[in-house]
């Protein structure tokens, strides 16, 4: 319909371009939540290259658009398991375009620079999993793992790990102001630090058995922070209550890694009760079959370990918290066992 206007000054034309680049950003955010990866990332480049066209000529207005745009196509990369494009354009949102923002506008940016950096630390362990699976499965004497690629997967662990860091603390401060806003982004930062925590873990014990590593405690601890705030959510829909599985997956490893069994045990107990339930509500969802199926792999793998589970000295605990008067008995529903309860 734009093509159709009569000839239109170039101030009008470049606010028609605005609208429009807005309305592919937008078309690809959605066709990537509804799970079109390749249309997704294939309108998020237009959307791009129409708002770098328009930051080229007015850097001060366009710049805080172009820099959503950049992170929007880069998720639509990490969608696509494409980790370098991910990387590249989240890099170039972030320490460009958002770092000058934060100057200007502070608060106003503050959201979508810290889902940059969430976003960002995504690629670089979706990065670090890709090397990592190249490598020899069994170290030995006679196939050691190539020294330069354990030097760029524990680089791109370490900046995983850095960005994650710094999106919480975005996420922090914002909570100072406002304890409701952003709370489902920054648990699925804490997911997120936990995961990258959790794979330095495995990475030290493959790479270097003979030193203990530290990074299953913090792990812990990370997804312990997201379990928290999963749970004090007033209103629980399908998609927020499975991503508090996901946390808990991570838990059990965490707990694993540091010989506390029979904790972890629990924990996987309380989430299949959880995704059981899930699958329920909506048959035929894949990601409950695979949760599952990784769940009974840790059960199978904890059971399968001849050591004594060791005492914790702050054992996990996931009751939940009391709900408001009214709303507690219609939002969750009863565990099989101990009277847990999975909300609804």
């Amino acid at each position: 319909m734009t093509r159709r206007l009569p000839k239109v000054t170039e101030a009008e034309e470049e606010e028609i371009k605005g609208k429009q680049a807005f309305a592919l950003r937008a078309l690809a955010w959605q066709l990537g939540k509804n799970g079109s990866k390749d249309d997704a990332l294939s309108t998020a480049k237009d959307a791009c290259a129409k708002y770098s066209d328009l930051f080229s000529r007015s850097p001060g207005r366009w710049r805080r658009h172009y820099a959503l745009a950049l992170s929007i196509c880069g998720s639509q990369h990490e969608a696509k398991a494409e980790w370098n494009d991910s990387i590249k354009l989240h890099e170039e949102a972030v320490d460009i375009h958002y770092k000058t923002l934060e100057q200007q506008y502070r608060e106003a940016v503050r959201p979508h620079h810290a889902n940059a950096l969430r976003h960002l630390a995504a690629g670089f362990l979706g990065r670090a999993r890709e090397q990592s699976n190249q490598l020899p499965q069994v170290l030995t004497s006679e196939i050691p793992a190539p020294s330069e690629q354990v030097r760029d997967l524990e680089a791109d662990l370490d900046e995983a790990r850095d960005r994650i860091d710094q999106a919480l603390t975005l996420y922090e401060s914002m909570r100072l102001d406002d304890r409701r806003a952003n709370r489902l982004s920054q648990a699925a930062a804490y997911r997120l630090k936990a995961e990258i925590l959790v794979t330095q873990g495995n990475n030290d014990k493959r790479f270097y058995p003979e030193r203990p590593s530290r990074a299953f405690d913090p792990a812990e601890t990370a997804a312990m922070n997201a379990i928290k705030i999963y749970k004090g959510i007033d209103r629980h829909t399908w998609q927020t209550q499975f991503d508090m599985t996901q946390a808990q997956a991570i838990l059990v490893q965490a707990l694993t890694r540091q010989g506390r069994f029979k904790e972890a045990r629990d924990v996987v107990e309380d989430v299949r009760s959880c995704l059981l339930q899930l699958g329920a509500d909506e048959p035929g969802r894949a990601e409950v079959g695979d949760t599952l199926e990784r769940i009974d792999k840790d059960l199978e793998s904890i059971d399968g370990l001849s050591e004594p589970p060791q005492r914790s000295h702050k054992p996990v605990k996931l009751g939940l918290h009391p709900r408001k008067k009214g709303t507690q008995a219609a939002n969750r529903t009863p565990h099989a066992r101990h009277g847990r309860y999975c909300q609804r």
